[in-house]
């Protein structure tokens, strides 16, 4: 199935975009995604990566379905 994917912030700098189009199984997480960007592009692995599911924040282990949109960005803090 396709899964469409955003990236904000260091995210989106490492993978040099901020969005794109994944194919995965009918069975996969959340989390599965992450681990195949985390395969494509070493530079995730190295930061804790938040996970965002139609706008909603996420856990890995969600199971996702067909034109779901996936976002990952780090965390933001403010002042």
């Amino acid at each position: 199935m396709k899964i469409k994917t955003l990236f904000f912030g260091v995210v989106g700098e490492i993978v040099g975009m901020r969005e794109s189009e994944i194919e995965v199984s009918d069975d996969a997480t959340a989390g599965d995604v992450l681990a195949e960007y985390e395969k494509r592009f070493d530079g995730l692995k190295r930061r804790k990566i938040l996970i965002a599911v139609d706008e909603s924040h996420a856990p890995g282990e969600l199971h996702l379905q067909e034109g779901q949109c996936v976002a990952f960005f780090t965390a933001v803090s403010g002042g």
